[in-house]
């Protein structure tokens, strides 16, 4: 155990290095600020307009418990991104290993194995999705908490009467907190956990149809039908007292004409996650590290359709339910709007640690069946250390700064503590770069060419309110020109011309003697 821990603590360190080589924006901004606010009282986060995602209850309740310890600033991305992998890779190992008396030792030490074979090592290519801004990733905790309860408890509460209903309450609250925090958590964990036991409760009556009801399987499939209906209701909640306003999910459906290119996407989505990403015959060092991260990729590929075909049949139920899972997520992947670059990954992101679970919890007793046992070991050891040297030489790396970290030193050492941009990724980028002590806020141009409160989301309203906050400049990407241009004409036709125009470099700072947000309100 104590070693495990150790070892855990320095994957935390090499995933937080790797983490900091990737720049953080104001995607991390607006989380990091939701959670300032949260830590100062605000917690229903009153007056916040956020994206179609809260991820209120799971990573804002980590970034603000980060904050109350580290302060606001761009470290707490990469402290909560390094923290969320290094979890999941614990779960994973954790629920692939499966309960102890059910699995020899060395079954569960090839099956934590290839665990980590499949996860130990992010791709460079990847570090965006998987060790930065919350993308998904971390919705993957409590699905992965619920199936860990099923794998864990099922096989006592079938004869123990007073511990009967512990499972399903305990899979419904797990199920619908994550629901809460992120929608996608429906697909990736209640719909499967209900069609695995919904099947499994079918095939059971219809074998054995004098027989007991499959209480367990009807149970489970209620309380995932169940948890739906207790987000939904929590949600209400939130918004009746006043809490956080989010942005309508896409329900648009992909067109036929534009399937072989989400298709295309998908692939190389999925390759990216797992390591393989498409650019890595760039350069020779990442086409080895995708080649150590290739068994890994084939290994989840054959476990998830393995799981498929004994859908129904298998007595795990946590085998069938995320390869459901995987199954359900990337198809809604494909049909819905979201796969317009490699970034979109991110919507399929907790298809790696199911797939790890997957791997493990398959093929570790048909590899121990194999008779040069010799030979397996020494070739999990070899893929093992190559995918350590592969995140060994990510982590060494040199950190990259946050994406405005320039332009807040300057404001701070100017005194300019308070501005406008119309640029979202200047905005909150730039107030956490600061820790705060400067705040940039979003506005946005209407049709006649002024400035008014920002029409997007990642804002609070009442940042716009004269009697109570104050801007005084409007800071311009210099590398838009475009948008320099407009900003420019907007807001000398809303606030007149400014007293004093600056040239840090890369960006122009027009400056104004009063608060501006008295013509914007």
């Amino acid at each position: 155990m104590l070693l495990s821990g150790l070892g855990a603590l320095v994957l935390f360190g090499c995933y937080y290095r790797q983490s900091r080589t990737v720049v953080v924006r104001s995607d991390g901004g607006s989380v990091a600020l939701q959670a300032w606010d949260m830590l100062h009282g605000n917690l229903l986060l009153r007056h916040w307009h956020m994206s179609d995602v809260s991820f209120w209850c799971t990573e804002l309740v980590q970034y603000a418990l980060l904050e109350a310890v580290h302060g606001l600033g761009p470290g707490v991305v990469h402290l909560g991104g390094a923290m969320t992998y290094t979890l999941l890779l614990v779960l994973a190992a954790g629920l692939a290993r499966g309960r102890t008396g059910d699995t020899s030792r060395p079954q569960a030490l090839v099956r934590v194995l290839i665990v980590a074979v499949v996860m130990v090592a992010p791709a460079a290519a990847a570090s965006p999705t998987l060790l930065l801004t919350p993308d998904h990733l971390g919705s993957a905790v409590p699905v992965l908490l619920a199936w860990l309860a099923v794998d864990r408890l099922a096989p006592l509460t079938g004869g123990r009467p007073a511990l009967r209903w512990l499972l399903p309450v305990l899979v419904l609250l797990l199920l619908a907190w994550g629901q809460v925090a992120d929608d996608l958590v429906l697909l990736t964990g209640a719909v499967p956990l209900a069609v695995t036991t919904g099947i499994r409760a079918i095939v059971r009556r219809r074998t054995s149809p004098a027989g007991p009801l499959p209480w367990l399987e009807v149970s489970l499939a209620t309380a995932a039908a169940a948890s739906a209906g207790l987000a939904r209701g929590a949600e209400v909640l939130i918004r009746v007292s006043g809490g956080y306003g989010l942005q309508p999910v896409a329900t648009r459906i992909t067109r036929p004409d534009e399937l072989p290119h989400v298709a295309k996407l998908t692939v190389e989505g999925l390759t990216t996650l797992f390591g393989v990403p498409p650019t890595a015959a760039h350069t020779r060092s990442e086409l080895v590290f995708a080649l150590a991260h290739l068994p890994g990729l084939v290994a989840v590929a054959i476990a998830v359709l393995l799981a498929l075909t004994r859908l129904g049949r298998s007595n795990d139920l946590v085998v069938p339910g995320l390869a459901v899972a995987i199954v359900v997520n990337v198809a809604a992947f494909v049909i819905t709007p979201y796969a317009q670059n490699l970034l979109s990954a991110r919507e399929m992101a907790a298809v790696l640690p199911f797939g790890a679970v997957l791997a493990g919890r398959q093929l570790a007793g048909p590899l121990l069946r194999v008779r040069v046992r010799p030979a397996l070991w020494a070739a999990l050891a070899a893929v093992l250390a190559a995918n350590l040297a592969a995140l060994g030489y990510h982590a060494a790396q040199p950190a990259r700064p946050a994406d405005h970290q320039a332009l807040a030193n300057w404001l701070v050492t100017h005194r300019l503590t308070a501005g406008l941009a119309t640029d979202y990724w200047v905005a909150n980028s730039t107030t956490l770069d600061a820790g705060g002590r400067v705040t940039v806020r979003q506005v946005s141009i209407d049709r006649n060419w002024r400035l008014e409160p920002p029409t997007t989301w990642g804002n609070r309203s009442d940042w716009y309110d004269p009697d109570h906050y104050r801007a005084t400049f409007i800071v311009v990407d210099d590398a838009k020109p475009g948008a320099w241009t407009a900003e420019w004409w907007s807001a000398v036709r809303t606030f007149g011309r400014p007293a004093r125009t600056l040239h840090p470099d890369g960006y122009t700072v027009l400056v104004w003697h009063r608060n501006l947000l008295a013509a914007i309100r």
